[in-house]
């Protein structure tokens, strides 16, 4: 797999959108300035998306027992 911080990554997605062909621009109407040509997740944002999903997920459970069991021992 290319990283994607290498030029050998995103050249084939730079050579895609040759001078003077029409594409669709993808945009915020509340923020003109932000926008972009291919709307999505790549794949390595994604897996990081995904990692820290559940990472919150997992704090969230932790806490979530810590709280029970506080509970539980106070009301034993």
């Amino acid at each position: 797999m290319v990283h994607l911080g290498t030029f050998e990554a995103w050249y084939p997605v730079i050579a895609s959108y040759p001078v003077g062909k029409t594409v669709s621009v993808y945009y915020d109407p509340k923020h003109p300035e932000v926008a972009v040509l291919e709307p999505g997740l790549v794949d390595e944002l994604k897996l990081l998306f995904k990692l820290a999903f559940i990472l919150m997920a997992t704090i969230a459970g932790f806490f979530a027992l810590l709280l029970f069991d506080y509970r539980r021992q106070r009301n034993a």
